[in-house]
């Protein structure tokens, strides 16, 4: 894995936590996808992914006015 959850990550607020690792295991998963040259198509739906859920994630953050 490009990157590993550690506890340093972690922010004390379990739904924030959880969201980070879910980000954290979509970039180890394309990491990993494109080491192994996996077809555009496969990449393209987990880098698709990555951008909803930072989008979400970044939704989340402003909502509870942390940025």
């Amino acid at each position: 894995a490009l990157i590993q959850w550690s506890s340093k990550y972690s922010v004390g607020v379990d739904e924030i936590d959880a969201q980070h690792r879910s980000l954290i295991d979509l970039t180890n998963e394309l990491y990993a996808m494109m080491r192994k040259h996996e077809a555009n198509d496969k990449i393209t739906i987990i880098l698709d992914k990555l951008i909803g859920r930072s989008e979400e994630h970044t939704s989340e953050l402003q909502s509870r006015q942390v940025i």
